[in-house]
C-alpha cells in the first residue's frame, strides 16, 4: 500500500508531465538560461539578467515556449537580482525584486519558487530590523520546503532563523538553529551553507568566551569559502582576525585584517569598517597612536556614511579615548557625546526588537504558519486561485483528485500541528530568556554609567583638598542620576586656592560629559595660562567653549561660581555666571557711648553677572567681585537643583526665597548638622515625586 507522501509525489509528477509538455529545443533554451543565472559570478548577475529578460520578451510574443516556463525563469532571475542588490546594501530595491519573484511562482503554483522568495523577503526584513516580519516569512518558507523535501533550502532557513535569534540576544536558541543548519547542509554536502553555519556557530562561541573553539569554527568556514572561490571573504577574514586579537596574536590579527581589506569589492563595504577599527585597536594597544587615529577615523567616517549606529558608537568611543590620552579635551568631549547619542539609538533599536518579539503571540504564529486557516489576505488570494484550478480539473482527474485533496489536507494538518507545537516550545523558551535578556542589557547600561561616574569622581574636589584649605565646610551633592551635570572643583596655585560650584548644560551622562570638559578648561586657564583673576578665568573658559563646541543651535556651557581665597592677604574674590553666592551673618548696631553690638541676622545676595559661561544672549566680560565678610559669617554656593525641586503639599517648587529662609535658620549650627538638615528637608519636600535636577550646595564658614 502506497503511503500518503508517495501518492502526493505521483500526482505531482503527473501534473508536471502535463504542464511542461512542449517543444524540447525550446525547453533546452529555458534550462540553459536557468542554469546560467544560477551559476554566474556575482558581478555578472546584472548582465546575465539583461540577456534573460531579452530572451523572455522575444518568446512572450511568439508563444513558442509555454508562459509558465518563461515566468518561472523570470522569477529565478528576480531572485538573483534581489540577492545582488541586497549584497550591495540596497535593501529596499532588493525587497522589490524579491516581491516580484514571490508573485510570479504564487500565480503559477510553483512551491519551490514561493519558498525561495519567502526566505529572501524574510532576510531583507531581518536586515531592516523588522524581526517579526522576518520570522514570519522564514517560517513560511520552511513550510513550503518541507512539502518539497528540499533539505538544502531548509538548512538555509534554519541558518537565517539562528541569525534572528542571535540579534535578539538568544544565543542558545541561535546556536541550536545554526547546528541544525550545519547538520542538514553536511548531510547534502552543501558547502556554501556549511561555511555560513560554521561562521555563525563560531559567533555564539565568541559571546560564550570560548575563543579557541570559535577560532577553529571560523578557520573551517574560511577553508570552505576559499575552496568555493565566489563567496565573500571579508567578513570571515575579520572574524579570524578578531579571534587572534582576543587570543593575544596581534601580528596574526593584522595579517587577516589586511586580507579582509584586499578582498572587498566596494569601498562602501561595511566589512571595511570592522577591519579599520580592529587595526586601530591593535595600533593603540602597541602604543602607535598616530596610526590608531588614522584607522579609527576611517572606520568612523565609513560607519557614519552607512549610518550604522552601533558601529559608530564603537568608533566614537575609541576616538574619545585616543583624544583624551592626547589631552585634546574638545575632541574628546565631542566623541564622548557621539558615543552617547549612538549608544542610545542602538539601545532604542534593541528595545524595539524586544517588543516585536513579545508581540509575536501564539494566535499570530498560528495565522502565519497554518496555511489552511486562510487568515492572511495574501494566502486567501493564492488559495482561491488554487481552488479554481482544482475545480476546472476536477472532471479530468475525478476520484484521483479527491484522494489527492484528502491526502494533502491530512498531511498539511499534521505538519501544522507539529509546527504549532514547536512554536509553542520555542516561545516558552523565549519567555524564560526575556527577563534575563532585559536584566543583562540594563546591567550593561548601568556598568557604562558607573564607569563614567568613576571618571567624574576623580576630577571632583577631594575632601582632603577642602579640609586643608577651608576652616569649616560642608558639601551636599545629590545627582539626579548616577552621574551629574553639576560639579564642584578645587585647585591650588601657590597661595591662591580656587573653589568652583557649577551647573553644566544637561544632566545624566550628557551633563557629566560636559562637566568633564568644563573642568578641563578651568584647569587649563589657571594651571597652563597662569590666570589668577576669577573673571579672567571665566572669560577664557567661555572663549574655549564657544571656539570648540558651540554653534547656532548648540549653546553648551555652565552657570556657576568660582571663588579665589588669597591665603596671604585673606582676601576673597569671585566671579559668578547666572548664579550668586549668599552671605549670612549678623548686622552690627551702634552702642551708646561708642562701640557696636550684634544686631539682626542678615542675608545678602551677592552680585553676579547675568550670562552663562558659554554662548548666550550677551557676551560681556565677567567681573571679579570682592567679598567683605566678618569672622563667623557663612558663605553659601549652590546650583538651581534644590530651589527648583517640585514637592510639598501642592506639588510646587521649593524656590530660592524658602531656601534662603532655611539657610538663615540653620547657619549658626555646625556644618554637619546643616548638611543633614538640608538633605532631610529636601527629601521631605520631594516626597514621592521624581528629583528634577542635580543638587549641589556648599557651605563655608569665614
Amino acid at each position: 500500500m502506497l503511503s500518503k507522501c508517495k501518492i502526493i509525489v505521483l500526482i505531482f509528477c503527473f501534473f508536471s508531465i502535463s504542464l511542461f509538455a512542449g517543444n524540447s529545443d525550446d525547453l533546452k533554451k529555458v534550462e540553459y538560461y536557468m542554469q546560467r543565472i544560477e551559476d554566474c559570478e556575482f558581478d555578472e548577475i546584472p548582465l546575465v539578467a539583461d540577456s534573460i529578460f531579452a530572451f523572455i520578451k522575444l518568446h512572450e510574443t511568439d508563444k513558442s515556449i509555454p508562459e509558465r516556463d518563461l515566468q518561472i525563469l523570470k522569477a529565478t532571475t528576480y531572485n538573483d537580482l534581489g540577492y545582488y542588490l541586497n549584497e550591495l546594501n540596497l535593501n529596499d530595491k532588493g525587497l522589490k525584486y524579491y516581491q516580484f519573484a514571490y508573485y510570479i511562482p504564487s500565480k503559477w503554483k510553483s512551491l519551490g519558487g514561493i519558498a525561495i522568495a519567502l526566505n529572501n523577503i524574510g532576510m531583507i526584513y531581518k536586515d531592516q530590523g523588522n524581526l517579526r516580519k522576518a520570522t514570519e516569512f522564514i517560517f513560511r518558507s520552511i513550510t513550503y520546503n518541507e512539502k518539497l523535501g528540499n533539505i538544502i533550502e531548509i538548512s538555509a532557513a534554519y541558518d537565517n532563523l539562528g541569525n534572528i535569534y542571535y540579534i535578539q540576544g538568544e544565543f542558545d536558541l541561535a546556536q541550536k538553529f545554526f547546528k541544525k543548519s550545519l547538520e542538514l547542509s553536511t548531510k547534502k554536502n552543501y558547502e556554501k551553507e556549511m561555511a555560513f553555519a560554521l561562521n555563525n556557530i563560531a559567533s555564539t562561541y565568541v559571546v560564550q568566551e570560548k575563543y579557541d573553539t570559535a577560532l577553529m569554527c571560523y578557520e573551517k568556514s574560511l577553508m570552505i569559502r576559499k575552496k568555493l572561490g565566489n563567496v565573500a571573504l571579508a567578513p570571515i577574514y575579520n572574524n579570524v582576525a578578531f579571534m587572534h586579537r582576543r587570543l593575544g596574536h596581534p601580528d596574526k590579527a593584522m595579517e587577516y585584517y589586511n586580507l579582509a581589506i584586499e578582498s572587498v569589492k566596494t569601498d562602501k563595504d561595511i566589512g571595511l569598517g570592522a577591519s579599520y577599527l580592529g587595526m586601530a585597536n591593535i595600533f593603540r594597544e602597541s602604543g602607535k597612536n598616530e596610526e590608531a587615529f588614522t584607522y579609527a577615523k576611517k572606520a568612523y567616517a565609513l560607519y557614519k556614511e552607512l549610518n550604522v549606529m552601533e558601529n559608530m558608537a564603537n568608533a566614537s568611543l575609541l576616538l574619545h579615548q585616543l583624544y583624551a590620552e592626547k589631552k585634546d579635551y574638545a575632541n574628546a568631549y565631542f566623541f564622548l557625546k557621539q558615543y552617547s547619542i549612538n549608544k542610545d539609538s542602538t539601545e532604542n533599536q534593541k528595545s524595539k526588537k524586544a517588543i516585536y518579539r513579545q508581540q509575536l503571540q501564539f494566535e499570530y504564529d498560528k495565522k502565519v504558519f497554518a496555511d489552511s486557516l486562510k487568515t492572511n489576505e495574501e494566502r486567501k488570494v493564492v488559495d482561491a486561485q488554487l481552488q479554481q484550478e482544482k475545480t476546472q480539473r476536477f472532471a479530468l482527474y475525478g476520484g484521483l483528485m479527491l484522494v489527492f485533496l484528502f491526502s494533502a489536507f491530512v498531511f498539511n494538518r499534521l505538519k501544522v500541528t507539529q509546527k504549532q507545537k514547536a512554536i509553542i516550545e520555542i516561545k516558552e523558551k523565549e519567555t524564560n530568556h526575556q527577563k534575563q535578556l532585559v536584566e543583562e542589557k540594563q546591567k550593561e547600561i548601568i556598568d557604562s554609567i558607573n564607569y563614567a561616574k568613576r571618571i567624574q569622581s576623580t576630577l571632583m574636589a577631594s575632601e582632603q583638598s577642602l579640609s586643608k584649605n577651608l576652616k569649616e565646610h560642608f558639601v551636599l551633592f545629590k545627582p539626579k542620576d548616577i552621574v551629574s551635570g553639576d560639579f564642584y572643583w578645587t585647585t591650588q596655585k601657590g597661595h591662591l586656592f580656587y573653589l568652583a560650584c557649577c551647573d553644566s548644560t544637561g544632566h545624566g551622562v550628557p551633563g557629566a560629559f560636559m562637566s568633564l570638559l568644563n573642568i578641563g578648561f578651568l584647569s587649563e586657564a589657571i594651571k597652563e595660562k597662569n590666570m589668577e583673576d576669577p573673571g579672567d578665568v571665566f572669560n577664557y573658559v567661555r572663549h574655549r567653549l564657544v571656539e570648540t563646541i558651540s554653534n547656532e543651535d548648540q549653546k553648551d556651557g555652565f552657570d556657576g561660581i568660582i571663588i579665589c581665597f588669597n591665603q596671604l592677604t585673606l582676601q576673597i574674590s569671585y566671579a559668578a555666571a547666572n548664579n550668586n553666592p549668599v552671605l549670612i551673618g549678623s548686622s552690627l548696631s551702634p552702642l551708646e557711648g561708642g562701640g557696636r553690638r550684634p544686631g539682626d541676622v542678615e542675608l545678602t545676595d551677592l552680585p553676579y553677572d547675568k550670562m552663562p559661561v558659554g554662548k548666550g544672549e550677551t557676551e560681556e566680560s565677567f567681573k571679579t567681585y570682592e567679598i567683605n565678610a566678618n569672622e563667623g559669617d557663612v558663605l553659601y554656593l549652590f546650583t538651581d537643583g534644590y530651589p527648583d525641586q517640585f514637592g510639598g503639599p501642592k506639588g510646587k517648587k521649593f524656590k530660592y526665597k524658602q531656601l534662603g529662609e532655611l539657610l538663615v535658620s540653620i547657619h549658626q549650627q555646625n556644618m554637619a548638622t546643616q548638611k543633614e538638615k538640608l538633605l532631610t528637608d529636601f527629601n521631605n519636600w520631594k516626597g514621592n515625586l521624581e528629583q528634577v535636577d542635580d543638587v549641589c550646595i556648599i557651605g563655608l564658614k569665614i
